[in-house]
């Protein structure tokens, strides 16, 4: 999948999992799923991998 994907790119697909887990899950342990890396990576495919977060951004208040 990743083939033509940057360490960069890898990196903040990895996060967009992780936020992406992190809005499914109420645990204390995370684990995360193979279907969240794909939603972190059809994200990153459509250029969605921070666009609908920056309103909830502290940076962007």
């Amino acid at each position: 999948m990743t083939e033509t994907v940057t360490g960069a790119e890898i990196a903040a697909i990895c996060e967009r999992a992780v936020t992406i887990g992190m809005r499914d899950d109420d645990v204390d342990e995370m684990v995360l799923s193979r279907s969240q890396f794909e939603d972190a990576y059809t994200d990153f495919k459509r250029g969605r991998l921070f666009t609908e977060d920056l309103n909830s951004s502290p940076a962007f208040q």
